[in-house]
């Protein structure tokens, strides 16, 4: 069986320079592997692309009275995206009389960058905004499996679903961010808050406190469970899950 879902969307703002568009898709196709044994095998790709609004500054502790479609900064040096690349494996067998396994894979790669100019602090009295600028980078790889073996029985008049497995996951992430700086090299920027759009180029380039680091995270779990079923509206779950989570973490 083959079933694909897909999704686009195209939208505007009321906000000036504002935009979001999105699209995705997603094919899956189960594969009956045997008489008791299913696999399904799932690919994402997504992507979202937009422009980052941070909304309108305040003034003497009100919002600045201008239109709501006024954009404070640059809408044009504000772009902002992600991107999600998945794949996924589920594999079930059923070994009869009551006992089931089931295998989960999941593998993805995420890309994330946030860029915004922005107005950072109030209107002043003299009718100025200051504006701030920073972009940040995130790439993000997940690979993630989980076990479960099943059974179900009756004993003493309660019906239990018995429930032991183990997941293993690892994740690394880059990270980066940067600070707008202005043509003659410093953070300085503003604007007029009658006309708050920012016109000059804005470059972005590390800072001594921005981050810049390589992160991997693993853990790995064993877990085991019993759903018992005194009746139809009565039921308990009983768990006991062991977790060790590690963190390798280096500030470049």
């Amino acid at each position: 069986a083959f079933r694909v879902n897909a999704m686009v969307e195209d939208s505007d703002s009321f906000r000036d320079g504002v935009s979001v568009e999105r699209e995705g898709i997603n094919p899956t196709v189960a594969i009956r592997a045997g008489k008791n044994t299913s696999v399904v095998l799932g690919y994402e790709h997504f992507q979202d692309e937009r422009v980052a609004d941070r909304g309108i500054p305040s003034q003497n502790g009100r919002p600045f009275a201008t239109d709501e479609s006024t954009f404070f900064g640059s809408a044009q040096q504000s772009p902002t995206w992600s991107r999600v690349n998945a794949f996924t494996a589920v594999i079930d067998h059923d070994f009869g009389n009551g006992v089931s396994l089931r295998n989960r894979t999941r593998a993805a790669d995420y890309d994330k960058f946030y860029q915004n100019v922005f107005a950072s602090r109030a209107v002043e009295p003299a009718g100025t905004v200051a504006l701030g600028a920073y972009n940040n980078a995130t790439q993000r790889s997940n690979l993630f499996n989980q076990t479960d073996l099943s059974y179900t029985l009756d004993a003493g008049g309660i019906k239990h679903k018995l429930l032991v497995g183990a997941e293993f996951g690892r994740q690394e992430t880059d990270n980066l961010r940067q600070t707008g700086y202005n043509a003659e090299g410093t953070t300085a920027l503003s604007v007029s808050a009658a006309n708050p759009t920012y016109t000059a180029p804005v470059l972005f380039r590390p800072s001594p406190t921005d981050a810049n680091n390589h992160g991997v995270a693993k853990v790995a779990s064993v877990y085991l469970q019993d759903q018992l079923e005194f009746s139809p509206q009565w039921q308990a779950v009983l768990g006991l899950r062991y977790d060790r989570f590690n963190v390798a973490f280096l500030n470049n």
